[in-house]
């Protein structure tokens, strides 16, 4: 069973979010990436930031009207495992923004 399409409005104001019939949420509509997959990569491997979610599954390199969701995931995966929010990365950039401008 197909999963209906969001509209354009919908995807431009982030919301293009689609339940699967097993209770996952599609959030990257163009790799089929879903809730719970960004969150298991999220706890096994430690990615803290969109660009480390897109090296791993690709979620966010294509349109990227997942964006919002994905950082959102991360964020909300992040305070699950350390109450504090600090972001737990590998990556610089997810430390501190102004890295990538370096």
């Amino acid at each position: 069973m197909a999963l209906p399409k969001p509209s354009w409005a919908e995807r431009k104001e982030g919301r293009a979010e689609m339940s699967s019939p097993d209770g996952r949420m599609i959030v990257c509509l163009c790799y089929a990436v879903s809730d719970k997959e960004i969150s298991r990569m999220a706890r096994e491997t430690g990615i803290g930031c969109v660009r480390e979610c897109a090296k791993v599954c690709g979620a966010g390199t294509k349109c990227g009207t997942c964006v919002p969701s994905i950082e959102k995931i991360l964020k909300e995966t992040r305070t699950q495992a350390d109450p504090s929010g600090r972001p737990q990365s590998n990556d610089p950039t997810a430390q501190d923004p102004r890295a990538s401008l370096i």
